[in-house]
């Protein structure tokens, strides 16, 4: 009986893949962690240069955590240099609260930006 019940498991975990987010990303992607959605780490909209993934991020309904959507940041690189050459040298940590840095990021008129989500 006990053969038959480890046999059991180990056909239903062959049976069944392991989720999403627990497999490692396709090359030149990125998965946001709590989705296990895959976003690509270069983007290039219609009409514009090469964007570069900076984040992602998930949508959460708070009372039940169901999962709304994943989004991920693409900015122009040559664009975010420039933006945000205030805030170079300082600590991720630093920047992380650092609310000037977080309205600078996401309200620039100087730096190209798209918000993917899914």
């Amino acid at each position: 009986m006990q053969r038959f019940l480890g046999s059991t498991v180990i056909l239903s975990l062959l049976a069944f893949p392991a989720p999403a987010g627990s497999q490692p990303p396709a090359p030149g992607t990125v998965r946001e962690p709590e989705s296990g959605t895959a976003f690509p780490v270069v983007l290039t909209p219609p009409g514009t240069t090469t964007h570069r993934l900076v984040g992602t991020g998930i949508r959460q309904r708070t009372i039940f955590r169901v999962d709304v959507y994943a989004f991920g940041l693409y900015v122009d690189p040559a664009g975010a240099t420039a933006a945000l050459a205030a805030f170079a040298g300082r600590q991720a940590s630093e920047l992380s609260r650092d609310e000037r840095f977080h309205r600078h990021l996401l309200g620039s008129g100087n730096m190209k930006r798209d918000l993917v989500a899914t």
